[in-house]
């Protein structure tokens, strides 16, 4: 066995700080935007759904409780649920379309989706800067959300 006692070496120096500037740093930088968009569609999810259910103080619960799911007013809806979801949406978010339904048991929602009860169907496309840059990611979220009523 040859034994090398001459220490770290310029070539072997060289090649480490290639291997971390060309490989260790680019592959961080990627999963680490990978996980901030995948965390940030996660977040927006929950916020979609979140101003949907806020929406349920315009039921008309008397119609709801015979097992009519009924809004006061569906452009008073619509605007509650889009102001909501301005108020707390990202600082770099930005909802560039909007579209929102009510669609009765049975009935397919604009995206093909059907439901055994009633449902309030959103579908919106964000546009969020990315991780360490300003050129945008667009994509669409849509959300269906049920108000069950059998009992």
């Amino acid at each position: 066995m040859i034994k090398n006692n001459r220490g770290f070496g310029i070539v072997d120096s060289i090649l480490l700080c290639g291997f971390l500037v060309f490989l260790v740093i680019p592959a961080f930088s990627v999963i680490t935007e990978k996980v901030y968009l995948k965390y940030s569609v996660h977040k927006i999810n929950e916020l979609a759904d979140t101003a949907i259910m806020s929406s349920v103080f315009c039921i008309d619960t008397m119609k709801f409780s015979g097992g009519e799911l009924v809004f006061n007013s569906e452009s008073e809806l619509e605007n509650n649920v889009f102001v909501l979801l301005k108020m707390n949406s990202f600082e770099n978010m930005e909802i560039m379309e909007f579209d929102m339904s009510i669609h009765k048991k049975g009935e397919t929602c604009p995206s093909g989706c059907t439901s055994e009860f009633d449902f309030v169907h959103l579908l919106m496309k964000v546009s969020l800067e990315r991780y360490g840059s300003k050129n945008p990611v667009k994509f669409w979220i849509h959300r269906d959300l049920e108000f069950p009523y059998d009992r």
